[in-house]
């Protein structure tokens, strides 16, 4: 029975039901403690009931082996589409000094900025920091909650040390950035791998799609509204580079739902700034809640503008990188048959990679084994070809410019 089928919501529902009904027959329990063990029986199976419920309509855990066992990526497909490398053009990245910070003013700085628990301040030169970055797209408006990964050469004092590459490490809406240093594990997938000298080390700005919280913009610049794309694109990187005294040597973006489909957004539309674009469970086209209101001003040329799908059917490809990451048993906007949808739109100059899992659902389990896959991917973007800074960047896709 199919864990996200409909008999196993009527099983179970049937079951809620019927439980409760035996509690009321003496003649069936005569007993008292076996009369509590049937109302205690009602309420497992009533939030069972509802559980699978949402599990149906969320596809959280998509199949039984998913619910009950580890996502293994041992055996993950890898497909290409379009151009085979992307050809970056000039970048406007951020730029905050020539790349070199004193250990002791590192140390300092840190220290101002809250760090967390993640790690202490004697271990900072062998782990590194997560530290709290408070940034706003307004001077005068709300912060967004960001937490920053420092690596442990940015505590160094080596000349360079702080001529970094920045990532930005997208939640899911609500989502909080606790999450992918506790969940996703970012911090120790990139600490793990400069240890075994598999990544470069670069800096994790971890924060939300939205801008401000708890508005679900969807990662758009809402016409007369906020502009949580130019904050992602913009605000963030250059506030981040200000505050770290980085010399930012390239950026790119990773993240999962509506995290993922900020990140090809944000690789697609501003690839002067963005070297590539990682996806998890992600979408291709806003999908606005409840508290997202009008995102669009009802424009449906502003809302075609952020249909990532639209875009690659009606402009022309953009010269950038992204990668997809699905599961075959995935399903709706951010599933098998929409990745394969999108990618089937996918021409050069636009070079798409495909992560292809048989199992895993829009849940942590998943998305934690699918990040250490992704890291020496955005690692090689970064990397691809030396970036020059001076470019302008792109106008915002709709609501502003």
């Amino acid at each position: 029975m199919s864990l996200t089928g409909v008999p196993l919501l009527v099983l179970l529902f049937l079951a809620a039901a019927a439980v409760p009904l035996g509690t009321l027959h003496p003649w069936f329990v005569r007993r008292t403690a076996r009369r509590l063990g049937l109302v205690l029986a009602a309420q497992l199976t009533a939030v069972v009931a509802v559980a699978a419920v949402a599990n149906y309509y969320g596809d959280f855990y998509p199949s039984w082996s998913d619910l009950f066992h580890a996502v293994h990526t041992d055996s993950a497909q890898t497909h290409s589409f379009g151009a085979a490398t992307a050809d970056h053009p000039s970048a406007d990245l951020p730029r905050a000094g020539p790349g070199e910070l004193p250990a002791t003013q590192a140390a300092t700085i840190a220290a101002a900025l809250n760090p967390t628990d993640w790690s202490t301040r004697g271990q900072w030169p062998q782990r590194g920091a997560v530290v709290h970055l408070p940034t706003s797209a307004d001077p005068n408006g709300p912060t967004q909650e960001v937490l920053a990964y420092l690596p442990p050469v940015w505590f160094s004092g080596a000349p360079g040390a702080t001529a970094l590459p920045m990532v930005e490490v997208l939640t899911g809406y609500p989502g909080t950035p606790d999450t992918e240093v506790h969940k996703l594990h970012a911090p120790d997938v990139l600490l793990a791998g400069i240890r075994s000298g598999s990544l470069h080390p670069m800096v994790l700005l971890m924060t939300r799609p939205v801008e401000p919280f708890p508005r679900d913009t969807e990662c758009t610049d809402v016409p007369s509204g906020p502009g949580s794309f130019s904050f992602l694109a913009d605000a963030l990187p250059d506030s981040a580079a200000r505050a770290l005294h980085l010399q930012v040597t390239g950026m790119a973006a990773v993240g999962y739902s509506t995290g993922g489909y900020c990140s090809l957004k944000l690789a697609m539309l501003r690839p002067a700034r963005f070297a590539g674009g990682a996806s998890m469970s992600g979408y291709y086209a806003p999908d606005p809640g409840i508290n997202s209101g009008d995102l669009f001003g009802g424009s449906t040329a502003d809302k075609n503008a952020n249909d990532l799908g639209w875009r690659l059917t009606h402009l022309p490809a953009p010269r950038a990188a992204i990668l997809v990451v699905a599961s075959r048993e995935e399903r709706f906007e951010s599933g098998y048959q929409a990745a394969q949808h999108f990618l089937s739109l996918v021409r050069a100059p636009l070079a798409a990679q495909e992560i292809l899992l048989d199992h895993g659902g829009h849940n942590f389990d998943t998305w934690a084994a699918e990040f250490p896959r992704i890291m020496p991917w955005l690692d090689g973007q970064l990397r691809h070809r030396p970036i020059q800074v001076g470019a302008s960047p792109a106008p915002s896709p709709g609501g502003r410019s």
